[in-house]
């Protein structure tokens, strides 16, 4: 069977620092060892470096039954901005174009977002004959409008009028749409008027633990080692990009670190690894807080590393809309590294945080409420460590790639019958 999997702003398995595969990635890979003839159509710009990888379409060949196609629609250095935008029609007319010199494929497996993207997908449908499956990863554009400031929403709501029709037609017409919680799936057919079938699947994200050879994770550990966050220190993690969505928040962990009586705090630390535009501002915030530690971003090895140190995984994400019937893929990330989830979100998260009783809660806006499981952490390490056990073993059940993926794979399969 011959696939496309399209999608961009992931990771790619060149890029440089021990890349981890998401989503896509993943599933690109598995398809291609099952024998499929797979093309992952991505793009040029490395999303989290806000860096090219390429300054022209490239075709990157990744073994006898994979191909990644780079897209180039020019770069943009901002999540939230005109750029961005520009830079997603032309990478849609690039994938439409460069799709008709392709050999058809059965299969056309399409993240959403971009909207864009599956709207060229639905397109080429009637020229190929494939089946269209969108994967509903994210609620564009309605997190726009609500994104905006109230007075405002009514001009947003202006705004984004044409991705709504895009979104909408492209639904009407898909033959199977999925995404990464059932609940996203039901957003999607809240907004057409075909019903669901049980083949529209909510499919949640997997995580793969990467193994590498032992020099390079003694190289990560001695990393650590020299930032000042070793085994004897109460380490907490906050691993992502540091978007201004949810600088509040983050801001909010800030304080309450300065929270902790300064004898404990000699004793812990709050480490923010990633990059993005609220990073600069954060780092400010933390000038005289030396357990705060800004690494940059990070690659795999030392994300592995980070997390054998560290007693818990810090979510902090906005009670919003998407956030509370979302599973983000840094809650997988922490149940895979055996860290209990440390959150305010309500939803999907907490309800998993109290089903599975892997982690933490706090209350959002309420530094104190943060402060005291940081001092929990500090108190309590026997707790913590029983929570990440808890938090490995529902890993190793639900979320690993060959129980998530593996599922999806065969409906796939099927699909092409």
């Amino acid at each position: 069977m011959r696939v496309w999997v399209v999608s961009v702003g992931e990771p790619l398995p060149f890029d440089e620092g021990h890349p981890r595969l998401l989503r896509a990635g993943i599933l690109a890979r598995m398809m291609a060892a099952r024998g499929h003839d797979v093309t992952w159509w991505s793009s040029t710009v490395i999303h989290m470096q806000k860096t090219l990888r390429f300054n022209e379409t490239t075709v990157v060949p990744q073994g006898p039954n994979l191909n990644i196609v780079c897209l180039h629609g020019g770069l943009y250095t901002k999540n939230i901005s005109i750029a961005r935008i520009a830079n997603q029609v032309r990478l849609a007319f690039a994938f439409f174009g460069k799709a008709k010199t392709m050999p058809k494929p059965d299969v056309i497996f399409c993240a959403m977002p971009t909207i864009e993207f599956c709207t060229a997908a639905v397109l080429l449908k009637k020229q190929t004959g494939a089946k269209v499956v969108m994967d509903v990863r994210d609620y564009w554009p309605d997190i726009w409008e609500e994104a905006a400031p109230e007075k405002w929403r009514w001009l947003a709501k202006l705004f984004i009028a044409p991705w709504q029709f895009m979104l909408r037609w492209s639904l009407m017409r898909a033959d199977r749409v999925m995404g990464f919680t059932d609940l996203a799936v039901d957003w999607a057919f809240s907004k057409v008027s075909r019903k669901r079938t049980p083949a529209d699947m909510g499919v949640p994200m997997a995580y793969e633990l990467q193994k590498f050879d032992e020099d390079v994770m003694q190289k990560a550990r001695a990393g650590w080692d020299a930032r000042g966050i070793d085994t004897k220190k109460t380490t907490i993690c906050m691993i992502g990009t540091l978007t201004s969505r949810f600088a509040h928040l983050m801001h909010d962990a800030i304080e309450a670190v300065r929270l902790i009586p300064a004898e404990q705090r000699k004793n812990f630390r709050l480490v923010f690894a990633g990059t993005g535009e609220a990073a600069e501002g954060l780092k400010d915030a933390a000038r005289d807080l030396p357990e705060i530690i800004f690494p940059g971003w990070i690659g795999a090895p030392d994300i592995q590393t980070l997390m054998e140190r560290s007693c818990a995984g810090l979510l902090p994400y906005p009670n919003t809309a998407d956030f509370l019937v979302a599973m983000p893929n840094k809650s997988i990330e922490y149940l895979a590294g055996g860290l209990p989830i440390m959150s305010c979100l309500r939803g999907q998260i907490g309800k998993l945080i109290n089903t599975e009783d892997c982690g933490f809660s706090y209350t959002e806006g309420d530094v104190t409420s943060l402060a005291t499981q940081f001092q929990r952490a500090l108190n309590e390490p026997d707790t913590f460590e029983d929570k990440g056990h808890k938090a490995r073993a529902l890993y190793d059940r639900r979320f690993t790639p060959d129980a998530v993926y593996g599922g999806l794979i065969d409906a796939l399969e099927n699909l092409k019958k």
